[in-house]
């Protein structure tokens, strides 16, 4: 009797030693996926960032396009009528001048002329410095473009490494998971053959 005692304790504490280590396997294996499944949604909420910044991006890229279409229609226009303009009311003074070219000028219509000479060249001026302000805004509108696109790339080479490492950590869940369940099983059979050895 006491020999059938002295070999019960050993075998129940074996088993309750493997049910302890099983234990603290299955509470690490928990553990470990609840740190995955924290990386995550973290992970998962940066690229929901990411994707709103590249949405407002696109939508910076495609005012700025716009505006650039809109420079570029409005400049030849605008330019082509403003030389008619100028190329107008320059061969109406020299027809005025070479009509008087046998006539004394007087002090007033040399006065006028050259106030008109004067307003002309004003013009000129304005319409030259225009024209490079509306180069300026050009150039610096499909920098800032060239730029946006930059940084769109970096974002999207950013998001889709992101992705692939939730695709990642989401094999390492599953592969956690599978391996919880095998070693709980294991346990299952290593308690069964203690319980029957003679079972087989």
């Amino acid at each position: 009797m006491e020999g059938s005692l002295h070999d019960i304790y050993p075998k129940s504490y074996v088993t309750i030693a493997i049910d302890r280590k099983n234990d603290n396997a299955s509470a690490e294996a928990e553990s470990k996926q609840a740190e995955l499944r924290r990386h995550l949604r973290d992970r998962d909420r940066t690229i929901r960032e990411l994707e709103e910044e590249l949405r407002a991006k696109d939508a910076i890229i495609a005012d700025k396009c716009h505006l650039i279409e809109c420079l570029e229609q409005w400049y030849p226009e605008s330019f082509a009528a403003d030389v008619a303009s100028l190329g107008n009311t320059s061969e109406l003074t020299i027809q005025y001048v070479d009509s008087n070219e046998m006539q004394t000028t007087s002090v007033g219509d040399a006065r006028r002329m050259l106030e008109q000479y004067e307003e002309e060249h004003r013009m000129r001026l304005k319409l030259t410095e225009q024209n490079e302000q509306l180069l300026s805004q050009w150039d610096a509108a499909l920098e800032y473009v060239e730029q946006v696109q930059k940084q769109l790339q970096e974002e999207m080479r950013r998001t889709n490494a992101l992705r692939d490492e939730n695709a990642s950590l989401r094999k390492r869940i599953r592969e956690t998971s599978q391996t919880s369940r095998a070693k709980c099983i294991l346990h299952v059979f290593e308690q069964k053959e203690e319980e029957y050895p003679n079972a087989l």
